[in-house]
């Protein structure tokens, strides 16, 4: 039976209401669905944009301060023409921090825009990796479900055999009741193995932002190869030079250096340059004044001081997140890596040993049926056999895959399809 008719009696089970797939859903179909639709992924997405609207503003002089006033005017006598220095002042003043620090505030924003954008690849992986999970879970309950229907045909098979072969005096009842009794005992394997689809069909549509009675189909192909093996030297190298966990720690770092740098510079007094014009009644003359102020660093000790020490255990910090960073990436990938390879060994065994005996006994019961020489019962147990070690093998080889799929998003690659 066909891995299409398997999903077609499963879509019958399912509400009226969903609206199926126009066609099958492949892997790389469904990560970049997920990529473009999941709501967290969006506003991951929209926190960067704010991040990286921010970078621009940081570097620029802080804006000027207008002023508008009367000067000189007697409190005993107001107004503007008793006194010859009594003055309307219009006044400007700009703001002017010492050089490098708008440069030091924009490395700090530039950090910051960065580190969102690793944490969007590393969400963007994470996604990735959930996704192909529970895709490549689907697709062992279809393939499962396929193998337990096309196993139920066969004993519906033996069944109508054993029913002839003891209307003619050839056989026993005893074999037609254990034929019926051991295809019975799949359905409730069938059953277990609907539910757990319906779960992860929704499991799906979610992580694709679809309704969760969406019917998902899967492609009727066979699987992809895998390798025979994996050396961890590789994917490790790659990890450490493309991981975005370890690109936002050295982000933080930067940011952190810069911010050091900026707290430092907060010894150096902040000038302030001002213009003003003082416009006199009558036939005064006008005035005009330039000023230039700055910042006096009284209170290094109790302020000052007290920022450094905070900006550079922050840059400490950081350092030692970094380390713990690499230090988890480099766990996971040996982890990841030796997971696969004990898969990989197993779907060989299975594909060179276990499985080509599985066959090669149901072939000889068969045989040996055929001309009376094995009783009944040893020929469904073989056939059932059979079943047992195909599914497993097929449940290896689907941990090969998911194990893969950490492994990619481990070293941070196989993001986008």
């Amino acid at each position: 039976m066909s891995i299409f008719r398997c999903l077609w009696l499963v879509a019958l089970a399912l509400p009226w209401g969903a609206q199926a797939q126009d066609a099958p859903l492949s892997l790389n179909q469904a990560v970049a669905q997920a990529l473009a639709h999941n709501p967290n992924l969006a506003a991951i997405e929209a926190r960067l944009t704010g991040l990286q609207a921010a970078v621009e503003p940081a570097g620029v002089l802080p804006d000027p301060k207008a002023s508008l006033g009367v000067v000189n005017m007697p409190p005993s006598a107001p107004g503007l023409d008793r006194d010859p220095m009594t003055q309307v002042v219009v006044g400007v003043t700009q703001p002017l921090p010492y050089p490098g620090r708008l440069d030091l505030q924009r490395q700090i924003a530039q950090a910051k825009a960065a580190g969102g954008q690793a944490q969007l690849a590393e969400a963007r992986l994470a996604l990735a990796r959930e996704v192909k999970l529970t895709w490549w879970h689907l697709a062992y309950l279809d393939r499962a479900l396929a193998l337990h229907w096309q196993t139920t045909e066969e004993l519906n098979r033996l069944v109508e055999g054993a029913e002839a072969r003891y209307r003619v005096g050839k056989g026993f009842q005893g074999d037609v009741w254990l034929a019926r009794s051991e295809r019975a005992r799949i359905d409730p394997t069938i059953a277990a193995l609907q539910a757990q689809r319906a779960g992860a069909q929704a499991q799906l549509a979610a992580l694709l932002d679809l309704p969760p009675n969406t019917p998902i189909m899967l492609p009727d192909r066979d699987l992809p190869p895998l390798p025979a093996h994996v050396e961890p030297t590789p994917p490790m190298a790659k990890a450490l030079q493309a991981r975005p966990l370890l690109m936002a720690a050295a982000a933080e770092i930067a940011g952190a250096r810069a911010g050091v740098g900026l707290a430092d510079s907060a010894w150096i007094p902040t000038f302030d340059l001002g213009a003003s014009y003082g416009i006199r009644s009558g036939n005064r003359r006008d005035l005009a004044s330039i000023t230039l102020s700055a910042t006096l660093p009284l209170h290094g000790s109790s302020r000052q001081v007290p920022l450094l020490d905070q900006a550079r255990s922050e840059q400490s910090a950081a350092g030692h997140r970094r380390h713990q960073a690499e230090n988890r990436v480099r766990a996971e990938v040996i982890a990841l890596v030796a997971e696969l390879n004990r898969y990989l060994a197993t779907v060989a065994d299975y594909d060179e040993r276990i499985l080509p005996a599985a066959q090669g006994t149901v072939t000889a019961m068969e045989a040996a049926y055929g001309v009376g020489k094995v009783d009944f019962l040893n020929l469904v147990r073989a056939r059932l056999t059979q079943l047992s070690d195909t599914v497993m093998a097929l449940r290896a080889r689907i941990l090969a895959f998911q194990a893969q799929a950490r492994l990619d998003a481990a070293v941070g690659q196989e993001v986008t399809p």
